[in-house]
């Protein structure tokens, strides 16, 4: 217990001359930063053990630029966040968000630092470009996908578009194909924490107010799990704006008649069965079993069914769809009555 209790407090002060502001349960042991990813080494406590973290590049001022996902167990682990290059010079720092067992979320973050070079010391050589000689044969930078996708990544699990007011998630391996269309709307409404099943073992996760993750095992690389971060405000954006809210039905458009057939529900039943005789005035066992489905939904029993059908057999198709009201009509008194008498 006091080896775990030194683990939790002391570690953090160890670090303390790597500038780190640690919290309960992860700190962050390193960071190195660069204009266009920083690449953290951070150790959980099994205080804080889940299956993953989240794992944020921002600037000095707080501005989110980039996001990745990474391990949440116990033990030490590193991962580097890519984002658009920052001008040489900008400060920039990582932060580390892991679930704990109960619930919430333990953070730790690194001291901003500025980016290129040794740390944007005035050396002359930095104006210098490299001598592209030195490293013959090396491929070019990734330059991205440039086709609208959320978060590009060449090793991405799920690949991920927002237009049309929704979240639409591919996978391109081992054939393109559309996995999940989820509706933007439900997602912002989503509370920060929460998550949202989508079904065939995915779960979308609204781990803080502006990162989304998609878990799964249906990806690139399925049957392997995996799972996609993106920002909801990037998603936002790329829709065009937020969707807008649905408008409240205006009922005051309603016709006289649709009005009486939601306020009077001997209307509706007469319209039900007029509806009945239009489609299957030219068939009698058709027509008979529509009239009984209308009296079903009325609350008939099988035998007052059964008079509907005494009715066309003895007495001819008109007679059956004129008595029918009738019928329907005694099977609402007869309900009535037996209401009546189990409340007395």
């Amino acid at each position: 217990m006091l080896a775990s209790l030194v683990a939790l407090v002391g570690a953090p002060l160890l670090n303390s001359s790597r500038s780190v502001h640690a919290a309960e349960g992860v700190i962050i042991d390193s960071q190195t930063v660069s204009c266009d990813s920083i690449t953290v080494t951070y150790t959980v406590f099994a205080a804080a053990e889940l299956d993953y973290g989240l794992i944020y590049a921002h600037r000095a001022d707080g501005t989110e630029i980039g996001l990745a996902t990474g391990p949440g167990t116990t033990g030490q682990h590193t991962v580097t966040v890519s984002f658009p290059a920052e001008p040489a010079g900008t400060s920039l720092y990582a932060r580390v968000s892991i679930g704990s067992g109960d619930g919430g979320r333990v953070e730790a973050q690194g001291a901003p630092s500025p980016c290129g070079g040794d740390g944007g010391g005035d050396d002359d050589d930095d104006d210098v470009p490299p001598d592209e000689t030195d490293s013959p044969g090396a491929p070019p930078a990734w330059a991205g996908y440039g086709d609208g996708r959320l978060n590009p990544n060449p090793g991405e699990y799920y690949s991920v578009w927002c237009n049309f007011d929704r979240i639409d998630v591919y996978r391109d391996v081992p054939q393109v194909g559309l996995i999940k269309m989820i509706p933007l709307g439900d997602v912002i409404a989503l509370p920060v924490g929460s998550q949202m099943d989508l079904g065939d073992y995915m779960v979308l996760e609204r781990g803080g107010e502006d990162a989304i993750t998609i878990y799964g095992s249906n990806g690139n690389g399925a049957p392997e799990s995996g799972s996609k971060s993106f920002s909801l405000a990037d998603c936002i954006t790329s829709n065009g704006g937020a969707p807008e809210p649905s408008p409240p039905v205006d009922t005051s458009d309603l016709s006289p008649t649709e009005e009486l057939r939601e306020e009077d529900p001997q209307a509706r039943v007469q319209e039900d069965i007029q509806d009945c005789q239009a489609l299957y005035s030219d068939d009698q066992e058709l027509l008979v079993d529509c009239l009984a489905y209308v009296m079903v939904q009325e609350g008939a029993s099988s035998l007052e069914i059964l008079w509907v059908w005494v009715f066309q057999l003895c007495l001819g198709l008109p007679v059956a769809v004129v008595l029918g009201p009738l019928a329907l009509g005694i099977v609402r008194r007869r309900r009535q009555r037996r209401e009546g008498d189990v409340r007395d």
